[in-house]
Parts: C-alpha cells; sequence; structure tokens
C-alpha cells in the first residue's frame, strides 16, 4: 500500500485535568451564527463554537473541546497547531466533502499515560445518538518496536473512512506535577 496524503495536528494540553479532544465533529455545526437585528436590517455573526457544547449534547457527553485552529476558548489551555498544508479548519471541511480512507493513525505524546486510554469512532447518522467504539490503543504498541513514545494504528487491512458523519476522539492527558503539558502529535495517513 502506498500511502501518500496525511494530516497531522500537535495538541497540548496544559489543564491539570485530561481532555477530550474530538478529532473528527460528525457533522456536528461546531460553529455557531448569531443575528442581531437593528432598525433596518439583520446582521449576522459568526461564533466559533471550539468548546464542544452541541457535540456533548448529539454525540458523546464526553468531549470537551473540537479540534479547530482558534485553540481553547472555555476550556483552559489547549493549543492545537496544523503541521500540514493547510489550516485545521479548511482540512477538516475539505475531508467532509471528499471521503477519504484512513490507513494509520501514529500517535506519538510526551506521556505515555496517552497509549493506556482509547480512539472512540462512530458514526453520526442522523436517526439517533451513534453508537460510539473504543480502540484500545495500547494494542497496537508493540514490545518489539524501537520507540516507546509513539504508537502506530494500522488500519490498512479495515480502513476506517473519514466522511461527513465519522466522529472520533481521543483523551490528552492532564498536564505534569510539573506543569509541563501533555503533547501529542497525531498523524492521520490516507490511502490512496
Amino acid at each position: 500500500m502506498n500511502l501518500r496524503d496525511k494530516f497531522t495536528v500537535i495538541i497540548r494540553n496544559s489543564n491539570n485535568a485530561a481532555k477530550r479532544v474530538v478529532l473528527a465533529n460528525g457533522n456536528v455545526d461546531t460553529e455557531r451564527i448569531y443575528s442581531v437585528t437593528g432598525q433596518n436590517n439583520t446582521v449576522s455573526y459568526l461564533h466559533d463554537f471550539t468548546s464542544a457544547d452541541k457535540i456533548r449534547e448529539e454525540i458523546d457527553t464526553q468531549a470537551d473541546i473540537a479540534l479547530d485552529d482558534t485553540g481553547s476558548a472555555g476550556v483552559g489551555s489547549i493549543v492545537m497547531l496544523s503541521r500540514s498544508n493547510g489550516s485545521i479548519r479548511s482540512i477538516l471541511a475539505h475531508l467532509r466533502h471528499n471521503p477519504r480512507k484512513i490507513a494509520r493513525i501514529v500517535i506519538s505524546s510526551n506521556d505515555v499515560s496517552l497509549f493506556k486510554g482509547n480512539l472512540t469512532i462512530g458514526s453520526n447518522v442522523p436517526f439517533g445518538k451513534p453508537t460510539l467504539k473504543e480502540i484500545a490503543i495500547d494494542d497496537y504498541f508493540s514490545t518489539n518496536q524501537f520507540q516507546n513514545d509513539k504508537v502506530i494504528m494500522d488500519f490498512s487491512a479495515s480502513p476506517i473512512e473519514w466522511n461527513d458523519m465519522l466522529y472520533m476522539s481521543i483523551d490528552v492527558p492532564s498536564a505534569s506535577a510539573n506543569d509541563v503539558a501533555a503533547e501529542a502529535t497525531i498523524s492521520v495517513e490516507f490511502a490512496d
């Protein structure tokens, strides 16, 4: 299999609690439009909505923040950086309209407790709440691998489709006792 396109994001959590970061929002609108009516007209303002309230209502009651360029509105100190060609928002919009098969997800972290957690996935269909599936990250950790700060989740035998209905989240650990932010680098690699 030839791996071609890759989407990489770095997530830093300096909170004193772990945070569930929504990587794919299952077609839940994480932006809200507010209208203000003046004397002669109505003006609409776009408001970034990254605290995941709507995702908690519709999909996952544990969601803390949706992946976005704008950072950590209302959630404390979470920083998200794209290491890909394009903003996080533009890549997510592209994937909603141009589904791709996920071949591998490579996760590295300065806090190996992340690997004791799960990758949560599901498909958000408009006919009720989705069934969420927990995939244990440490099931993909090989004792024969060279690095212990990285896990390669290989889905090439049964790829997951990143489409407009995909919901996917991961729990990023809290900052350490000496206030070192937990950092996770997540690379999603797509099959040709």
